[in-house]
């Protein structure tokens, strides 16, 4: 039985959402201005309309933000989350369980069930994943949904990190996230997949709209419920999709427990939202940019420099091309000839302050303790040992990508597993 919501309940839902939005409002120009210099695929934040399309950013002169971040993201990823090794183990609460043999028995099958879904190729996991981190590394917070599939030809579940721009969050009195809305536009065609033959999506199938059709999805803890009961009302996160256009719930569900893994890089009390290196990181990422135009500017001067030419006795035009002759008078003497203008530029001064300030950005993504020293000779066990010494130093900010990211997320994965039967009661 579906929940069955008044006009003003949904007004309710609708007007929340919508403050949540203007909360988020304050970071859409930061995020604007990290993706522009840092991950321009998904330069959209501050754009308007229904279906908002990435603009590439002509005014980029300098990528070591964008390759720092990428190095961020694939060492949280080698060191985190592994494609290679098993990176989580199961262990039962009460500790003395775990000697007895058929608990250890059961723990090491749960635990190759989970590896066997997420490791499947027909599962996302390692691109969804791997995208959450470039997202936690740019802009601090990042959405990753783990949903169930009924579809029998597909895995039993499947991952998508949401881009940020679409979506908000609240805490609870703990400090988690326990509230995601999510605003997004998709046309009639896969509105008619997602939602079914509702009326007004049949309406504008029918009429084979190609105007983009805006919902909004809401998941938030569900106010009253019965746990012993297995209905979809009675779980403890309740889910709702909205068709903005008339305010009309066209799906309702819920969830056992929070579906999205949300991690926060760092976090500033009082703020929602999280923190980033590359937020640390963005005035440096700016002035590199711009010193790496000057720098480029004084380079093309240097190899093809402005020409100074006589008011008088050549004939015109002055041929610039290779092999191109001109006529000239010549009774001029060596200052009425054409000269180049000697701009005295001070190139390798310029790249001495620009190599500075981008070993500055690599410091604040971490990369001088992820990467090893080059051209040193180590065994496989020394390198692993460093790695371990050099990961250390970010526990921090590992310790809360993992609590409020890796166990939420594993907790999901083993929730389904486990009642679909692929892990055995």
């Amino acid at each position: 039985m579906k929940d069955v919501y008044s006009k003003e309940q949904i007004t309710a839902l609708v007007e929340e959402f919508e403050y949540n939005e203007g909360l988020k409002s304050n970071f859409m120009q930061l995020w604007q201005d990290i993706s522009d210099y840092v991950m321009p695929r998904k330069a959209f934040f501050t754009q308007t309309g229904s279906n908002p399309q990435r603009q590439v950013n002509t005014n980029l002169y300098d990528g070591t933000a964008i390759w720092a971040n990428e190095q961020l993201a694939s060492g949280l990823h080698s060191y985190l989350t592994p494609s290679t090794e098993r990176w989580l183990r199961w262990q039962p609460k009460d500790l003395n369980l775990g000697e007895e043999i058929e608990v250890k028995e059961w723990l090491e099958h749960a635990t190759d069930r989970f590896f066997q879904v997420i490791s499947s190729e027909k599962t996302n996991f390692m691109p969804q994943i791997h995208e959450m981190w470039l997202d936690s590394g740019a802009f601090g917070t990042s959405p990753m949904m783990v949903e169930e599939s009924f579809d029998y030809n597909a895995p039993p579940l499947y991952f998508c990190t949401y881009h940020l721009s679409q979506c908000v969050i609240q805490e609870s009195k703990f400090g988690r996230v326990d509230y995601f809305g999510r605003r997004f536009s998709i046309s009639p065609r896969l509105a008619k997949q997602y939602y079914g033959d509702h009326p007004k999506i049949m309406e504008a199938v029918n009429s084979k709209s190609r105007q983009d059709m805006e919902f909004v999805q809401i998941i938030k803890p569900r106010d009253e419920f019965d746990p012993t009961k297995r209905d979809s009302r009675n779980m403890p996160y309740e889910s709702v999709h909205i068709l903005m256009k008339t305010k009309e719930v066209v799906r309702t569900g819920g969830y056992r427990e929070f579906p999205l893994a949300i991690p926060r890089f760092s976090k500033i009390t009082g703020e929602v939202y999280g923190r980033s290196p590359a937020m640390t990181g963005l005035p440096d990422i700016k002035m590199v940019n711009a010193m790496a135009k000057t720098i480029l500017k004084a380079g093309q001067k240097a190899v093809d420099p402005p020409m100074m030419l006589p008011d008088e006795g050549f004939l015109l035009p002055i041929k610039m091309s290779p092999g191109g002759m001109n006529f000239y008078n010549n009774s001029l003497d060596e200052n009425q000839r054409i000269q180049t203008l000697d701009i005295k530029a001070n190139i390798p001064l310029g790249l001495d302050l620009l190599d500075s300030r981008r070993e500055h950005i690599l410091r604040t993504f971490y990369l001088d303790w992820m990467q090893m020293n080059e051209g040193t000779e180590m065994t496989a066990t020394e390198v692993m040992q460093r790695t371990e010494d050099r990961m250390r130093m970010m526990a921090p900010a590992t310790g809360r990508l993992t609590a409020e990211g890796l166990v939420p997320l594993c907790e999901r994965i083993f929730g389904i597993l486990y009642r679909r039967g692929i892990i055995r009661p």
